[in-house]
């Protein structure tokens, strides 16, 4: 009776410690799922405020170099709003972007992610192009992390971010410096690239042969070097002057010919350009 007694507290105090943990695990698991919900939520808002998508997917190699890809979006509402698509009903917005995307990026696109596939890569990143509904060409660069879950098998997490005004800048800029270079290359002037303490960065071939110098031993010198004695005290002058305002044109006496330098308002590289014959004069914006 004795050891019945003892059996049966046994029993009870286990299914008490049984109940205590499966209550404890509950309990975990609860806060567990509400942590992730806030997660969840945190990362729905990412896409509308970085203007970038979230995915993830898998990959599968099924034979005769074919892989199968199952690609999904964290938020296709927000995608959609980031770069409208003509989406059909039934269809989701990354189908959509497939058909959508610029016909020069397939091919560079499938050889980045399956040469990361192959070479056991852990990320790969590219820039591609994709058309929007209204016509417009949109630019996104995209991160993708790389895990393998299996023989021939790969999982992917990816943020493709909107870089279409970078993208629109960088152009813009390279224009501008074509542009700038022409006119020093072409110009019949001379003109010249200096820092704040007026070292000559760049010369057109213009002022190279006005002053009598290669063009390649003119980079580096200072605006003193070629300067006549008469014109050093002038020259640190406008160089002061340059420094505590904005100046539009300088001019100075360089061997027996008088220079004029116009300059622009950007800092550090103002360009100069040279004409003569001119006197020496500073004059502010």
């Amino acid at each position: 009776m004795t050891e019945q007694v003892r059996q049966t507290k046994e029993l009870r105090e286990l299914s008490a410690e049984l109940e205590q943990r499966v209550e404890d695990r509950t309990a975990d698991l609860t806060r567990e799922i509400a942590q992730r919900e806030v997660t969840d939520a945190e990362l729905r808002h990412v896409p509308a405020s970085a203007r970038c998508l979230l995915w993830c997917g898998t990959v599968e190699d099924v034979g005769d170099g074919t892989l199968r890809w199952d690609i999904s979006l964290l938020d296709e509402d927000a995608a959609q709003r980031l770069i409208p698509l003509d989406v059909t009903a039934g269809d989701t917005w990354h189908h959509a972007s497939t058909a959508a995307r610029h016909p020069n990026d397939d091919d560079r696109m499938r050889h980045t992610a399956i040469a990361a596939l192959r070479n056991g890569d852990p990320s790969y990143s590219q820039e591609f192009r994709l058309t929007d509904r209204h016509g417009t060409v949109r630019w996104l660069h995209e991160d993708a992390l790389v895990e393998p879950i299996g023989p021939g098998r790969w999982s992917f997490v990816g943020v493709s971010l909107d870089v279409t005004g970078r993208k629109l800048a960088d152009e813009g800029l390279r224009r501008s410096e074509e542009h700038f270079r022409r006119i020093l290359e072409e110009r019949p002037v001379g003109i010249v690239i200096t820092d704040v303490d007026m070292n000559f960065l760049e010369v057109n071939t213009a002022l190279s042969d006005m002053m009598g110098y290669e063009r390649e031993d003119m980079v580096g010198l200072a605006l003193d070097a070629v300067t006549h004695p008469n014109g050093l005290t002038r020259s640190a002058n406008a160089a002061e002057r340059i420094e505590t305002g904005p100046v539009r044109s300088i001019s100075w006496t360089s061997g027996t010919s008088d220079v004029t330098g116009l300059l622009s308002g950007r800092r550090p590289r103002p360009p100069l350009c040279m004409t003569h014959p001119a006197r020496w004069s500073v004059e502010q914006a």
